[in-house]
């Protein structure tokens, strides 16, 4: 029988067992080495990512997901139910009205609530103090430079898709480089950068999606 495998962040129906994470195998292997290294992560973006980390080493998770329903599929797996009711696991889902595939908001009128999804990391208590952040959802570079802000400047941020997405590379002034593997970017936040070019990058993407 063959059994197709989803990527993380597809939305499907189909159960979370059969959702690895969509990366490719080096990206994979150096995500795995950073959440095993890690006691407090932070994702934007749930899916495959989550179970890898629920089967890792963090003792505290938050997921940022802007889905609701997608969340609730993922809550009918025991590891997550469990995960969930211990609080090792809490989801984070802004309200940002109608969501269209890969978690992206649709929905112009509720423009004004967007930027609640990356400010998830200063509303939530304890999740600035993340030892690593992983930035595979919507408002990539909010996401980054809101950690950048109020993360530690020992933490780890790894951004999927980063490389062959030009339009991330806005976020490179704040971001101290560490590796690169594939499209994955692993950076620090950066020890200084100007803090007018950093007001005037977060203000150009305080509503862009990707």
């Amino acid at each position: 029988m063959v059994v197709m495998l989803l990527p993380m962040n597809e939305h499907s129906t189909a159960p979370l067992a059969e959702l690895p994470p969509d990366m490719r195998p080096g990206e994979l292997a150096a995500f795995k080495d950073a959440v095993g290294r890690c006691s407090k992560y932070l994702e934007f973006g749930s899916g495959g990512s989550t179970l890898v980390a629920l089967r890792s080493s963090p003792q505290r998770i938050w997921s940022v997901e802007s889905d609701p329903a997608w969340v609730a599929k993922l809550r009918v797996y025991p590891e997550v139910q469990s995960a969930e009711a211990s609080g090792r696991l809490q989801f984070i889902t802004p309200q940002l009205g109608t969501i269209g595939e890969y978690g992206r908001p649709l929905d112009e009128t509720t423009r004004a609530t967007w930027p609640t999804y990356y400010q998830a990391v200063t509303s939530t208590p304890g999740a600035a103090d993340a030892d690593l952040f992983f930035i595979d959802g919507r408002f990539r570079v909010a996401c980054a430079l809101m950690v950048v802000r109020h993360g530690s400047r020992e933490s780890t941020i790894l951004i999927h898709d980063f490389w062959n997405r030009p339009a991330y590379h806005s976020a490179l002034p704040f971001l101290r480089w560490r590796k690169s593997v594939d499209t994955l970017g692993i950076f620090s936040p950066a020890e200084h950068f100007q803090a007018d070019e950093f007001e005037a990058v977060l203000a150009s993407h305080q509503f862009d999606r990707s």
